[in-house]
């Protein structure tokens, strides 16, 4: 046995021959620090990204997401794509470090009735009567991991497991920001509402008073047409917010996994939030904060496993094979027998080498696209958060801007309005007024909710919505997750 591992050893090279499939090391070093203006951090730790979303101090929004990554479709398909990948993971290192072992067992009865025999002093050489045999088998098979062979499995078995956590805080992480989108479309579709409403209600006012002006004489009948036009106009455009905000919280209700509740029981007030201060992060902080790029640097890892097993192929495998028997005969000769053996093989590839050598130069292309997609991922990561917190800061200018046109916008419509009751301006004036006011409150609107969404997009660019430090958090795997990140 000595001898033929020796032999084993020193023919290896010979056999495998020289079959080198070296994979680049992925470039991918984000740059110091970001260009874009980021907001003031207030002191804000980078852990306050676990769960960016309470940092809003928005009680709804906090019951949604809970809900969203309990009981959403996505959040538990995620969950079983991760135990299917716990339990391959189960499966292959069972059969990596586990001996093979089969027991067979056989019960043979024989009744025997002679018909003819052949006595010498009076005793026969063919008895009769019944026999019975019971014979039981237990082998083993065991492969001695002369190169590593079982190693490189094992690594293979958890980077894919690793990959599937990632991908799963991933799911989740998308899961939570567009929950906090689709509640601030909502909010904006209900400020919408709440200021047609109210221009509708101004327009029936400017109705009321254009119809006592024309019951008076005071009046034109073009003006009372116009207003009477205009807040019918202003009615529609209600109706049709209206419908918009439903279809609004349907959506929201099927994203959290409850799209059977009446959409009443959201409430998606008219209110636009606060946008919370923004936790101080590097570029750097993006490859452990963000789980998308973790799952692609363990896909290298799965690559490079499975290429070093497709090496490791062509390199000859020993097989142990220790079995026991146990056989048990009663009848006229019946006997017990015990018996033991040991048995080796040594299989090497010769025919299907090219076969193996192809296999090899296959997987290293994946392993490449695999680099490849890592070196992609952290640039996208860095592009993300970079455009995020431009846009943020864009959005939030803009706000500022839009908010004292608004309130300037306000009072001219106001001052027109009076004028018009009044009798000292005309009903077009006050109507300009008005379609200007209108016209900017609504752009206010429109970048309020911008922004919110903007805060959510820089949220989830930084990687925020779980905890690196406990990866699958709140699954069996929590644990074993954390010491394999």
């Amino acid at each position: 046995m000595n001898r033929t591992l020796l032999a084993l050893v020193a023919l290896s090279p010979l056999v495998a021959g020289c079959v080198t499939a070296t994979v680049p090391a992925p470039v991918a070093t984000p740059p110091v620090a970001y260009e874009a203006p980021k907001p003031n951090a207030d002191g804000l730790a980078p852990a306050a990204l676990d769960q960016w979303w309470t940092l809003y101090g928005d009680a709804e929004l906090n019951t949604l997401v809970t809900q969203a990554l309990a009981n959403a479709p996505d959040a538990r398909t995620a969950l079983a794509v991760l135990d299917q990948a716990a339990a391959v993971r189960r499966e292959t290192l069972d059969k990596t470090y586990i001996p093979t072992s089969t027991f067979s067992g056989t019960a043979t009865e024989t009744d025997t009735q002679v018909l003819a025999s052949t006595t010498i002093d009076g005793f026969s050489f063919t008895p009769g009567g019944t026999t019975t045999n019971l014979t039981g088998t237990f082998s083993v098979g065991w492969e001695l991991d002369l190169f590593g062979r079982r190693a490189a499995a094992a690594r293979t078995a958890n980077a894919d497991f690793y990959t599937a956590a990632f991908t799963y805080e991933a799911t989740r992480t998308s899961l939570a920001a567009n929950v906090a989108q689709q509640l601030f479309q909502a909010r904006g579709l209900a400020i919408q509402l709440a200021d047609a409403q109210e221009t509708a209600r101004i327009d029936k006012e400017l109705l009321r008073i254009a119809q006592a002006k024309f019951d008076t004489g005071l009046g034109a009948g073009g003006d009372l047409d116009q207003t009477a036009a205009n807040a019918q106009a202003a009615d529609a455009q209600a109706e049709s917010l209206r419908a918009q905000l439903v279809a609004a919280k349907r959506a929201l209700l099927v994203l959290i996994g409850k799209g059977f509740d009446p959409t009443a029981s959201l409430d998606a007030a008219a209110n636009v939030g606060v946008i919370p201060p923004v936790p101080a992060t590097l570029p750097g902080d993006l490859l452990r904060r963000r789980p998308d790029v973790r799952a692609a640097e363990w896909r290298i890892r799965s690559a490079m496993g499975t290429l070093k097993t497709d090496e490791l192929a062509l390199l000859p495998t020993l097989n142990i094979n220790p079995g026991v028997t146990l056989t048990d005969s009663t009848g006229p000769f019946g006997a017990t027998s015990a018996a033991w053996s040991i048995a080796g093989n040594v299989t090497a590839p010769v025919l299907d080498r090219p076969r193996l050598i192809a296999e090899i130069h296959a997987q290293r292309a994946v392993a490449v696209q695999d680099v490849i997609a890592y070196e992609q991922a952290v640039q996208t990561a860095y592009g993300d958060t970079e455009t995020a917190f431009t846009y943020l800061d864009s959005d939030q200018r803009r706000v500022a801007m839009l908010t004292t046109a608004e309130a300037r916008a306000a009072s001219a419509y106001e001052k027109n309005r009076t004028g018009y009751a009044q009798g000292f301006n005309d009903l077009q004036t006050a109507l300009t007024a008005e379609t200007t006011w209108r016209s900017i409150r609504s752009q206010l609107t429109g970048a309020q909710i911008t922004a919110m969404e903007r805060s959510v997009q820089v949220f989830k660019a930084l990687g925020g919505g779980w905890s690196p430090a406990a990866p699958a958090a709140g699954t069996p795997y929590a644990a074993t997750a954390a010491r394999g990140g």
